[in-house]
């Protein structure tokens, strides 16, 4: 009874995954190109263009910056006209032009240039940085399917081995429990697969997200492909990473930025300067002189007077200070950039190590123990308990290995987005 319930739960899993799955796998028909993705994900990515519509909008911020303010129309009516010699006044309209202090609307346009230039990093940054989730994803993905085809090849080698099991036990050779072991791992196979299929569509679902398309959208086959190159030092890398790193440039630009701002600041000691012109309207009057009633016109000059010398300085002050603080976080910043090259190339070292150890000695050792576990439990050499161990190794060891090819290619993906650049323009 113990053995037919086995039988019907294993029977039963076993069902239920290929109800459960066929539409995750039927998916996988055409090859997909992450250079394609990644193109359609800088295209399309809402938070790489709400980005892009933030630099725009910060070009537009210059001519602000750089512009007078309006001119200043005025008008006044006189309740009671004073009476001059040429007849009594009406009103008076005028005109004048505010005109900072000479070199302030220089400082400011340089200002918002810096500004424009640290907005431009900053949707570059937000690039780079889809760019690299992208790519943890893809070989996240990559890995989640090597893993499914391997978990799918030793279910189908149990198969036979249940199989090979059953036939021995049905002669006498061997005992039920040879048959209950092979069908119990082939259930925890089972079950592994359901979760691995699980894992994909959230992968796929998180790629789609990346690329702003229906989250439902089916992720093709991903083809085999050969680690990355990458031969660059920890030097070359922390020179590429001053020249291109994103938010390295930005803290940099935010420096001359507040360098400008405090030489802006201490404009303020010195006075704006208004010029303007205005118009009186005389009625006629009640002489015989040859000007009666003539208009008159007036110029004016007016300047601000900077006396409050304490409001100007802790203006000045203010500059100052976030002067100081742009220098701690570009300080901050390097120190980041410099423990993230280290630590990413550290990773991808381990991960190239593994690969090698796994390709060239792990898996090809584990498939001949297999062979001969195999070959010796057909023989009655060896209990099929070293079968299933051996089988289990195997396993482990060529998902072990796929885990560290994608291990690499997400490790030059966080190099890549250290350093601010793909690899292929590392040597350029």
């Amino acid at each position: 009874m113990n053995h037919l319930r086995t039988v019907f739960a294993t029977c039963f899993v076993i069902s239920f995954f290929a109800i459960s799955t066929p539409a995750v796998y039927a998916q996988k028909t055409d090859g997909v190109n992450l250079d394609d993705l990644i193109q359609e994900a800088v295209e399309n990515n809402p938070e790489i263009k709400a980005m892009h519509d933030a630099f725009r909008a910060s070009e537009q911020k210059i001519k602000q910056a750089v512009s007078l303010q309006d001119p200043m129309l005025s008008a006044g009516y006189f309740v009671e006209n004073p009476e001059t010699r040429v007849g009594p006044q009406i009103g008076k309209y005028g005109i004048a032009q505010k005109f900072p202090f000479f070199g302030k609307l220089t400082l400011k346009g340089k200002v918002a240039e810096k500004d424009r230039d640290i907005a431009y990093q900053r949707y570059e940054t937000v690039v780079q940085e889809v760019i690299k989730n992208l790519k943890h994803s893809y070989y996240e993905l990559y890995w989640i399917r090597k893993s499914t085809a391997m978990t799918e090849e030793i279910k189908d080698l149990l198969d036979e081995l249940e199989k090979v099991a059953e036939s021995k036990y049905s002669t006498g050779i061997a005992s039920q429990q040879d048959v209950m072991k092979a069908q119990v791992e082939i259930s925890k196979l089972i079950a592994k697969l359901y979760k691995l299929a699980e894992r994909e569509v959230t992968l796929q679902e998180k790629i789609n997200t990346l690329l702003s398309r229906p989250i439902e959208t089916p992720i093709g086959q991903i083809d085999n492909f050969t680690l990355t190159e990458f031969p660059y030092s920890l030097e070359k890398l922390s020179a590429l990473s001053e020249e291109y790193r994103q938010e390295l440039k930005a803290a940099s630009i935010n420096i001359d930025k507040h360098t400008d701002m405090v030489a802006l600041k201490k404009k303020d000691y010195f006075p704006d300067f208004t010029l303007g012109v205005d118009f009186i309207d005389v009625g006629s009057g009640h002489t015989s002189a040859f000007n009666d009633g003539q208009d008159a016109w007036m110029g004016k000059v007016a300047v601000n007077v900077p006396i409050w010398q304490g409001r100007i300085k802790a203006s000045v002050n203010e500059a100052k200070n976030n002067l100081s603080s742009s220098e701690n976080i570009y300080q901050n910043v390097k120190n980041s950039v410099s423990f993230q090259l280290k630590d990413a190339h550290f990773q991808m070292k381990t991960a190239e190590d593994l690969v090698k150890l796994y390709k060239g000695a792990l898996i090809p050792q584990a498939e001949e123990s297999l062979k001969a576990s195999q070959a010796g439990y057909e023989t009655g050499k060896t209990d099929f308990l070293n079968l299933i161990d051996s089988e289990r190794v195997l396993l482990n060891f060529k998902i072990a290995y796929y885990r560290a090819v994608a291990d690499y290619e997400k490790s030059v993906a966080n190099l890549e987005r250290a350093v601010g650049i793909n690899v292929e323009k590392f040597g350029k």
